[in-house]
């Protein structure tokens, strides 16, 4: 489809737009090159085999996560649950290449994720995942839209144009375009933040408590946003929560006690 130059004027503007405030609010705007990852549905998509992760603070020992070991296949829908302090945050960080582990081994896609070198670890972190936090993480500067296409920047695929509103209908936000943060209920925040989570058409969307901050009304009409992106566009997801109601719209519940899997169990005829 022909893009009106208008209109890819406009983009570029909004980009240029991004990087000024970016290098004001962060001090740096990085260029990420490297290899494009593609997914084989043939094995295990992400691969963690006795992985720990240890903190030192101090003369204090936190183990954080011990001998964890899970298999996630394409496609699936996962909540991890369990209390404060239980190691859901970290196990989210290491599958999403935030952390690395102390000790054990990750794969994606049958690659071992210490094997890569720093620069494929940024691409792969931006190609593959998409994040949502429960405090939104928006630039206050921004507009929604704008928001929306910051990852873009730090990525190699030419997805600006076509997705920065088709996403944003997925994510039930494109009335709020040009609005921005302070402008924005506490819902409407959280469907950019997936929008931009969604803008570089990542096969994984990790979400650390994405409705902790929000009314049961609202929390539920957000799940059924990652409900529809895992069953219509394939998206694997994984979920760290408390909630009760975020649990059940999963395919699979991993349970987590003192840093330790207690529980591993996939839902029955879960729609």
């Amino acid at each position: 489809m022909l893009i009106p130059h208008t209109f890819r004027k406009g983009i570029v503007y909004k980009i240029d737009k991004i990087r000024v405030i970016l290098w004001e609010d962060i001090g740096q705007v990085c260029s990420m090159n490297g290899y494009v990852n593609t997914v084989n549905k043939s094995h295990k998509m992400l691969k963690l085999v006795n992985v720990s992760k240890v903190y030192t603070i101090g003369k204090d020992v936190i183990h954080a996560l011990e001998n964890i070991n899970v298999d996630i296949d394409h496609g699936e829908f996962i909540s991890v649950v369990g209390p404060s302090g239980s190691g859901k945050s970290t196990l989210l960080h290491i599958i999403g290449l935030i952390d690395i582990p102390t000790e054990g081994k990750y794969s994606i896609n049958e690659r071992e994720v210490s094997t890569f070198a720093d620069r494929d670890k940024a691409n792969l972190r931006s190609e593959l995942f998409g994040f949502v936090f429960q405090d939104f993480y928006l630039f206050p500067r921004l507009t929604a839209i704008e928001n929306v296409l910051v990852p873009t920047i730090f990525s190699r695929k030419n997805a600006i144009l076509n997705n920065s509103t088709n996403v944003m209908k997925m994510a039930k936000i494109d009335n709020r375009i040009d609005h921005k943060p302070s402008e924005l209920s506490g819902g409407e925040k959280q469907r950019v933040a997936i929008a931009r989570a969604l803008i570089n058409d990542p096969g994984v969307i990790i979400a650390d408590e994405p409705t902790g901050n929000l009314d049961s009304k609202t929390a539920e009409d957000i799940m059924k946003i990652f409900k529809y992106l895992n069953q219509k566009k394939k998206k694997t997801i994984i979920i760290a929560t408390h909630n009760e109601l975020v649990s059940s719209y999963a395919d699979r519940i991993i349970k987590l006690k003192d840093g330790k899997i207690v529980e591993d169990s996939k839902m029955v005829n879960n729609t």
